[in-house]
């Protein structure tokens, strides 16, 4: 398997005996990204930056991992050194459709001249008013298409076409899609202001949210809450967000206010654990809590909401709008049907479909 972080070896996990991946390729996505003669890529402001922000470098990350794979469908390990056989399941994941979604102007190909390599000049991300991918997106799509050309070419050539399945699907999707409805705001001052009203009604605990991610969602892990009921202190923080207005920015970055902190509707404390399968129920008034890693606070946010500064993204992932979770799959090969399925498919079936 190949994927962006080497923090993904952590599936090689407890009763694996450390082999659940025979083969695993993880080339750092955060990492700094350079062009293939060493040099650093740099954006039209002369600054570097890493595989994940400039579309032209996502691409050659993920064709490092197309590599990989098709060193794999002909029976060698991931640097097409070593004779070890074709792999019983193998497969990669993409950067360059997520990258090209996000980014308002990207520079979304390397043109290779007489002294070196410049990229392209930027053009404009994510889709277009109408909904159809705009040209760095459409790139994008031109190019995935064209890798995985070249992995059905070499399981033909290898003569595997009849004993492969090949599933196509998303990891997941990311809104909005529609540009006209974005809508940031940061989350950094939301944070402070909360931790501000709760020290000042418990001076003994200055910092009552410690840590969270927030894209297109809200969640919060707090601190001990100093003689309060956790459940008290959870609620304290979705009444905050729920209860104010935040200020952001609109898609053309005009200022705007946004009601209820960005949020639609949230699950605090019991209710989280609940959300995410660390509680039962027993009574409409007895909820046992199962100690585990969710957040303390989990809120869906308003459609088009995006945590970060004005103009910075056109769209994320991680939340629970149609957009983030409806995505498209494909199987094709060996034992797939020619027919369109319109009922609902999870794409958690996925892995155990493999396995079967």
């Amino acid at each position: 398997w190949s994927d962006k972080h080497a923090i993904y070896m952590s599936f090689d996990g407890p009763g694996s005996n450390g082999k659940s991946i025979d083969d695993f390729f993880g080339p750092e996505i955060d990492s700094q990204a350079v062009m293939p003669n060493g040099k650093p890529y740099l954006h039209a402001n002369g600054a570097s930056d890493d595989w994940a922000h400039i579309d032209a470098a996502t691409k050659q990350y993920d064709s490092y991992k197309v590599k990989a794979v098709l060193n794999e469908i002909n029976g060698f390990d991931h640097s097409g050194t070593t004779k070890v056989g074709t792999p019983a399941i193998l497969g990669m994941n993409f950067q360059a459709v997520s990258v090209a979604e996000k980014i308002p102007h990207d520079e979304a190909n390397l043109i290779k001249t007489s002294t070196g390599y410049k990229l392209s000049a930027p053009q404009a991300g994510g889709y277009t008013s109408t909904g159809a991918p705009g040209p760095v997106l459409t790139s994008a799509l031109t190019y995935v298409n064209a890798q995985l050309g070249a992995m059905v070419h070499q399981i033909k050539l290898d003569g595997l076409a009849g004993s492969t399945t090949i599933i196509i699907s998303a990891k997941h999707g990311q809104s909005p899609t529609n540009p006209s409805q974005i809508r940031t705001l940061k989350d950094g001052p939301i944070v402070s202001a909360i931790n501000s009203a709760w020290a000042a009604l418990h001076p003994s605990n200055t910092q009552l949210i410690v840590a969270g991610t927030d894209d297109d969602l809200w969640q919060s892990y707090l601190s001990n809450t100093a003689g309060v009921s956790k459940q008290t202190a959870d609620n304290f923080v979705v009444s905050y967000l729920m209860n104010h207005s935040a200020q952001g920015a609109d898609a053309a970055t005009n200022p705007v206010t946004i009601a209820h902190s960005g949020v639609a509707q949230c699950w605090a404390g019991a209710a989280a654990a609940q959300f995410f399968g660390k509680a039962t129920v027993s009574s409409p008034k007895t909820v046992t809590v199962t100690p585990g890693h969710n957040p303390d606070v989990f809120c869906r946010v308003q459609e088009g909401v995006i945590y970060t500064g004005a103009g910075k993204k056109l769209a994320e992932h991680g939340g629970m709008n149609p957009q983030d979770q409806h995505v498209l799959m494909i199987v094709a090969g060996a034992g797939a049907k020619a027919l369109v399925e319109t009922g609902t498919v999870e794409t958690t079936e996925i892995a155990p479909t493999i396995l079967r």
